[in-house]
């Protein structure tokens, strides 16, 4: 669930944030730049989770996020999560 692949095939699906009891969509995986990406993932319009890092479960895995929310409104609330990718090649 960690690297770019792993979320796409996610893309759809619910995820589970434990601290929160509460589950997210993941909404859109889409680059963000040559070695980053982000995750965007819906979620109701209450509560709205702080910027922080959560654990996300998904099926049996689970992996430490951080998130920040980019969006709220009466239909939902918008978080995003950006990871780095290692660089190709030699330094």
């Amino acid at each position: 669930m960690r690297d770019r692949e792993g979320f796409a095939d996610l893309v759809g699906s619910t995820v589970t944030i434990e601290e929160a009891e509460l589950e997210l969509r993941v909404a859109a995986v889409e680059p963000a730049g040559e070695q980053h990406f982000s995750v965007r993932f819906t979620g109701p319009p209450s509560p709205v989770l702080a910027q922080a890092t959560y654990t996300f479960r998904s099926g049996e895995e689970s992996a430490p996020i951080f998130i920040v929310p980019i969006a709220s409104d009466e239909s939902g609330t918008t978080y995003e999560a950006v990871f780095s990718t290692p660089a190709s090649g030699p330094p």
